[in-house]
């Protein structure tokens, strides 16, 4: 969707250094900062990445979400909320197997592309509202806590 198959290899190494290095900044970020980890936190952390690197990572597709899937269903059963990004981000897999069988040639790709976009932007901002939530209770508790 991003890039025409005829760009492949000239695109393929820079492509490649984008999500190492777009990876690598997050998880610094994230172990730099005094946020408050919980379980909860993790599985949506989890589930963040694994829908990324598909999405960012050349020559991937769609259907390579089984572990999105996965991880979907274990945000659905952690999480308890936001239900739309498991349903959506299992939609965007069926529907990007669904392109790939006979029905390539009828169906487009884009809008599997920006149904996968808009999830990852909810899901950005939900873990970073659980992080600032998290930490923000965790800096009053201990503001308040007198030795």
């Amino acid at each position: 969707i991003w890039i025409n198959d005829n760009y492949y290899q000239q695109v393929k190494l820079p492509a490649f250094m984008l999500a190492f290095i777009s990876m690598f900044i997050f998880c610094f970020y994230l172990s730099k900062t005094k946020f408050h980890f919980t379980f909860e936190i993790y599985i949506k952390l989890s589930f963040l990445s694994v829908i990324v690197t598909p999405f960012i990572l050349p020559g991937m597709h769609e259907r390579y979400l089984y572990l999105g899937d996965v991880m979907a269903i274990l945000y659905l059963l952690v999480v308890k909320k936001n239900a739309y990004l498991t349903f959506g981000i299992i939609i965007v897999s069926f529907y990007s197997y669904l392109c790939c069988s006979r029905l390539q040639s009828i169906l487009p790709l884009w809008p599997a592309f920006y149904l996968y976009l808009s999830i990852i932007v909810l899901s950005i901002y939900d873990l970073w509202k659980s992080l600032t939530i998290k930490s923000t209770q965790i800096s009053q508790v201990s503001s308040h806590t007198t030795i």
